[in-house]
């Protein structure tokens, strides 16, 4: 009898709190730093202080050079472009960035584009947020519909990193390319023409579920008292290769953007950026020649009118 008091006291109180402990401690040294994974460690290490913040996508992440915006506003900038991010995904990362920075941005860009209110269920890397749900059923409420996530991970140690802990380990390892959260894309057109998702004649659909999470980071800002404006980044003139309704999705952001009172700026329509493969790696995102640039030649004189620099 008394061996098996002791048994239980061990398996349900003991043991369970040396779980408990060890998912604590362990976590954050898992918060990842791969190319498309380190802006969670940046921001839990608080290194991302900035004036002038960037959320989206890959295309975010690709597109706006923080040391060009930088030199050429005379402040601090960071990229939170995330791969794959919907908006849910990036408003996960304001709400996290809100929660843990000292200086909240005064500005931020959002961009938007075909993938922000995709109702699609996947988000690749998934893992990535596995240190950050434990106990935070908050932040698994922006994320439990996409594959990969279910309710026990937020309630019971390590059980989230089962089967994950070697690619968990092998993304601990610092990348060295990003910078200030921007990845400048070495590569030339063609690397990957039609972009990881060759859809040929598709359309993206719009979820509702996803616009509510826009609601959510425009009223983020809001409280928050930060400027926020919407950029459609340059794509390719390829693009109808990849997706046929490029229409419907502008024009949702257009009118939401004029209905909330947020500035918008749609930078496809640019022709001549847009015509130019050196600029391009594939129709989707633009190489580091061509975020140079996107970033010097037509953001930045755009936020400087803007924001009367």
């Amino acid at each position: 009898m008394k061996r098996f008091i002791i048994h239980s006291l061990f398996f349900c109180i003991i043991l369970p709190s040396i779980l408990f402990v060890v998912d604590l401690g362990f976590s954050p040294l898992l918060l990842q730093r791969q190319e498309n994974n380190s802006v969670w460690y940046e921001i839990y290490h608080n290194n991302t202080n900035c004036e002038v913040a960037f959320f989206g996508s890959s295309r975010c992440l690709l597109y706006f050079d923080s040391d060009i915006v930088e030199k050429s506003l005379g402040k601090s900038c960071y990229n939170y472009g995330i791969s794959n991010a919907k908006i849910d995904i990036s408003c996960l990362c304001l709400e996290y960035l809100l929660q843990h920075v000292n200086q909240t941005p005064k500005y931020i860009t959002l961009e938007v584009g075909y993938l922000t209110l995709n109702n699609d269920t996947i988000f690749d890397h998934h893992y990535q947020l596995y240190p950050l749900i434990f106990l935070n059923p908050s932040y698994f409420n922006y994320i439990h519909k996409y594959n990969g996530f279910d309710s026990k991970q937020v309630w019971i140690p390590l059980w989230r990193y089962s089967g994950y802990i070697g690619t968990m380990l092998k993304g601990a390892i610092p990348n060295n390319k990003l910078h200030k959260g921007f990845f400048p894309a070495d590569a030339e057109w063609g690397y990957s023409q039609l972009g990881a998702r060759n859809n040929n004649n598709s359309s993206f659909q719009l979820d509702s579920t996803k616009i509510e999470f826009l609601d959510r980071f425009v009223s983020l800002c809001e409280k928050n008292f930060i400027k926020l404006n919407f950029i459609y980044v340059p794509e390719h003139t390829d693009y109808k290769l990849f997706y046929n309704n490029k229409d419907e999705i502008v024009g949702f952001f257009k009118e939401y953007a004029h209905n909330k009172g947020i500035p918008f700026k749609d930078f496809s329509t640019d022709t001549t950026f847009n015509s130019d493969t050196t600029n391009f790696f594939n129709i989707e995102h633009v190489n580091k020649h061509g975020a140079e640039k996107f970033t010097r030649d037509y953001f930045v004189p755009y936020f400087k009118q803007l924001y009367n620099f």
